[in-house]
């Protein structure tokens, strides 16, 4: 026990007194640096050009489309699955300063045209794990989705929107290999 008190009288005796930690550390000049690390930008809007600029880091391919009634959206590819990102809740559209992007891909039932007891439950348990993704049936339940939401609002750096991204296909694989699944 007393060397035990021992020790910790001396580090107390250290702590208070840093010259008795390593003398020779006096004569070694300061450590400087010559650079400031660089401050990623923080982004609060989003524009399908931003996105498109961040695609390729994240494997997904994106094209951009404008439909007929001047609604602009991406269809992205990720390992030959098509989805849809649109942009929404935006201060303007024309603009694109957008705070929102809705991810999401839709599966029609190919059996008979409804879907299974086995796919709901199949669903339900993916929804029960995934915290990303959310599955849900469409279509007076003739087709399977699965969605995402990434929300920019408040300030974002890239590599945040690049991790969300990663979540999403992260998300759609896992609901792909959950509807694969025999069991």
């Amino acid at each position: 026990m007393s060397k035990l008190l021992s020790k910790i009288a001396a580090l107390t005796l250290l702590c208070l007194n840093p010259a008795l930690v390593v003398p020779a550390l006096a004569d070694t000049p300061p450590v400087t640096s010559t650079a400031a690390p660089a401050t990623p930008e923080i982004i609060s809007h989003i524009s399908y050009q931003r996105l498109l600029a961040l695609m390729p880091d994240t494997g997904i391919t994106a094209e951009r489309i404008t439909s007929d009634d001047g609604i602009s959206y991406l269809v992205g590819t990720y390992r030959n699955t098509s989805f849809i990102m649109r942009l929404i809740e935006c201060e303007s559209v024309a603009a694109e300063k957008c705070t929102t992007l809705a991810i999401f891909a839709n599966f029609i039932e190919q059996d008979d045209g409804k879907i299974s007891e086995t796919d709901k439950q199949k669903i339900n348990s993916y929804n029960e794990s995934e915290i990303f993704g959310r599955a849900y049936f469409a279509g007076d339940q003739t087709a399977l989705g699965v969605d995402m939401v990434i929300s920019v609002e408040g300030g974002v750096t890239e590599d945040y929107v690049k991790a969300q991204l990663s979540n999403w296909t992260d998300a759609l694989g896992g609901f792909l290999s959950q509807l694969s699944d025999p069991e």
